[in-house]
């Protein structure tokens, strides 16, 4: 499962979405609307970055178990 995906589907991830869904924001704010683009930005880059770690930790488990085939 990718980060992305789990974070997008997680039920913690899924209740703080509703949250910020059904906050009450006046439409076409600039600081809004700046506001949630940094947080998207911010929020794809760590999402990012969790797939990047999961990867890197088959990698790892891959090479530990070529070392020692008993290891799980």
């Amino acid at each position: 499962m990718s980060g992305l995906h789990h974070l997008q589907t997680s039920p913690a991830a899924l209740a703080r979405a509703d949250l910020l869904k059904s906050a009450k924001v006046p439409a076409g704010n600039p600081w809004v609307d700046a506001a949630a683009a940094l947080l998207r930005h911010r929020f794809e880059a760590l999402a990012s970055q969790l797939a990047e770690l999961e990867a890197l930790r088959e990698r790892v488990l891959e090479a530990e178990q070529k070392l020692d085939p008993s290891f799980t």
